[in-house]
């Protein structure tokens, strides 16, 4: 019997050799080839080169790529972007309506018509709980615009489900990107708005968005740690 287990020991070790061995041998054996090859021609080895895949949508509009921690992206690319136009009507804010395809006079309330887009808030990031940077947490909303009023309209991000809006963000060049912060319900789908605003009665003010992308960041959508010790600061053993 104590035989048998021996034999069966040696097997087993025997299988686990031979298995790091198949796996170790060619790569070096490739490491050698291609070491060779670039003494003897004087040029990198083919098969050595790196290709840079970036993740992206194929989605009706247009490809774009997907940041990290996105929830929602979309870039018009050569197709139709959101276009409005604004009419200052006195503290009014203005956003596109896809089923109309022209301006709708948002206020201060949803006006009977559905959301710009939505996207599902993960469970646990919430902004009635304390990120990472100590301030409530939030979303990053990026977004690519032009306008004929420069310095003269502003963008907000309305969330339908928090019941909440961003700062109110100026369109200072006439195109650029823009980084607004967002409130997000974690665990349910949230409601959004884009909606422009005009800073004079004189003001009609024409704003196409072309690219717009949702995300978490660590710093300002990580959840703090509710615990005495975080990872971060526990001593390693």
């Amino acid at each position: 019997m104590g035989l048998m287990r021996s034999l069966a020991i040696l097997s087993h070790l025997h299988h686990r050799t031979g298995g790091a061995l198949a796996a170790v041998l060619p790569q070096r054996l490739a490491g050698m080839e291609h070491a060779l090859f670039d003494l003897v021609v004087g040029a990198p080895p083919p098969g050595d080169s790196q290709v840079l895949l970036m993740p992206h949508t194929h989605d009706g509009e247009n490809g774009v790529a997907i940041p990290r921690g996105t929830v929602w992206t979309w870039d018009a690319g050569e197709n139709q972007p959101w276009q409005w136009q604004t009419v200052n009507t006195g503290s009014s804010y203005w956003r596109y309506d896809f089923a109309l395809g022209a301006k709708v006079d948002g206020g201060s309330q949803n006006d009977g018509y559905p959301a710009n887009l939505l996207y599902y808030g993960s469970p646990g990031v919430d902004s009635s709980n304390t990120a990472v940077s100590t301030s409530a947490a939030v979303l990053e909303c990026k977004l690519y615009y032009e306008t004929n009023q420069a310095a003269l309209s502003s963008v907000r991000i309305r969330n339908r489900t928090t019941g909440t809006t961003s700062t109110l963000t100026l369109m200072s060049a006439a195109s650029g990107w823009l980084t607004i912060d967002i409130d997000t319900k974690g665990g349910v789908w949230n409601e959004i708005d884009v909606e422009a605003y005009p800073h004079s009665p004189a003001v009609n003010a024409t704003v196409t968005i072309y690219s717009l992308v949702i995300a978490e960041r660590r710093s300002s959508s990580q959840t703090q740690s509710s615990g005495s010790h975080t990872m971060a600061a526990a001593p390693k053993p």
